[in-house]
Formats: C-alpha cells, sequence, structure tokens
C-alpha cells in the first residue's frame, strides 16, 4: 500500500459543514474524479465542498493518516463508471438527498517513483439543490 492508512486515500471519512453550496459537478462519476483532483490539489476545503454533509467521509482525518506527506502523492481518477446496483440507503431517510448513485472508480497512486492503481467504490448522492457530493467509500 502506497499511502496507508487502511486502503489510504481511498478511505476517506466525514465532514460537518452548513451552508449553500455548488459542486460544480454534472454527475455522479465527476463528482468522485473533482474529489480526487482537489485532493491531489491539496485543495482540502473545496474536496471538503465535495462531501455531503451526512455521509461518512471525513477528508482531513484520513489525510492526517498518510505514510506520505500530500506533497509527496500525485492522485488520479482513471476511470470512473456508474454501476447499476441497488444500494441498501434510502434517500426518503435523510434530509437533504434525492438519489443515490455507486460510482467504480480506478484510482491511480504515485509517490516516490512508484504508483498502484485500485478500483474503489464510492456512493455519492445527489442533494436537493441537484449536486452530486460524494457520500461514503464501499
Amino acid at each position: 500500500m502506497l499511502i496507508g492508512g487502511g486502503g489510504g486515500l481511498a478511505l476517506l471519512g466525514g465532514g460537518w459543514f452548513v451552508f449553500l453550496r455548488d459542486s460544480g459537478v454534472d454527475g455522479p462519476g465527476e463528482a468522485v474524479e473533482a474529489f480526487y483532483s482537489a485532493i491531489d490539489n491539496e485543495n482540502i476545503e473545496r474536496a471538503e465542498e465535495l462531501t455531503h454533509d451526512e455521509g461518512s467521509i471525513n477528508v482531513q482525518g484520513q489525510i492526517d493518516n498518510l505514510f506520505f506527506d500530500l506533497s509527496e502523492i500525485q492522485l488520479s481518477v482513471d476511470d470512473t463508471e456508474v454501476l447499476d446496483e441497488d444500494l441498501d440507503l434510502d434517500p426518503g431517510e435523510f434530509d437533504d438527498v434525492q438519489e443515490f448513485d455507486l460510482v467504480e472508480a480506478e484510482v491511480t497512486t504515485a509517490a516516490e517513483g512508484e504508483s498502484e492503481t485500485e478500483t474503489t467504490e464510492f456512493v455519492v448522492a445527489l442533494d436537493e439543490s441537484g449536486d452530486w457530493l460524494v457520500w461514503e467509500e464501499r
């Protein structure tokens, strides 16, 4: 594992923010790509904006557990695919969720001349304002 912490940065977990926002992404796959792009650019605030308040993603907590300093790694999403799977989440149980989708992402992490590509799945939520936001990793 290049970055560590039980699956590395792919296991990001929960931020709490209450404010109006526009994620600026048009779909669930783009939400995951924008999330990783923000982290790769060390824009933690933007990464947190791309997570849903009620989800389980904690950006800063996971970054604090990395084996490498964030400035020493490069992250990229090579591919995303929205999977046609029945999720065990009911949007009606949450205040600000219209729909959930499951996104499979191929994420490459590079550090110290080595790279590793992992496939991971994220639940992404469409909120009431039409923004796709990362909810949790599966």
